[in-house]
């Protein structure tokens, strides 16, 4: 099923692909890697939106996903909201402190100035 959404994907078949994903998140919610190629494929579309919802719900279904809280991290610091997402790398490190290295990136995000 997820080899599928990834072929309905890369042939833009993003309706039929949504389907297979989700169809695959039902049976294995505990599969980060759908999860996060679900986000990435929203992403490369330009759904940040719906990127952004997917990773949320994934971490709600795995929160000690460290995998899922560092992506969901670097997605808000990304979008500007640089706060909540340091909370998410520091939960990856808090669930895992091998993971201490994510929270140097802060210093590498873009930040907005005002």
């Amino acid at each position: 099923m997820f080899e599928r959404a990834l072929v309905l994907s890369r042939r833009n078949d993003y309706d039929g692909a949504r389907r297979s994903y989700e169809r695959c998140l039902m049976m294995y919610p505990r599969k980060t890697k759908v999860w996060i190629s679900y986000a990435q494929m929203e992403k490369r579309r330009g759904s940040m939106p719906r990127c952004r919802a997917i990773l949320h719900r994934g971490v709600r279904e795995n929160p000690k996903s460290t995998s899922l809280c560092i992506a969901l991290g670097l997605h808000e610091m990304i979008r500007e909201n640089h706060d909540l997402g340091m909370e998410y790398l520091r939960e990856s490190v808090e669930i895992d402190p091998r993971n201490y290295r994510v929270l140097r990136w802060k210093n590498h995000v873009p930040q907005k100035h005002t």
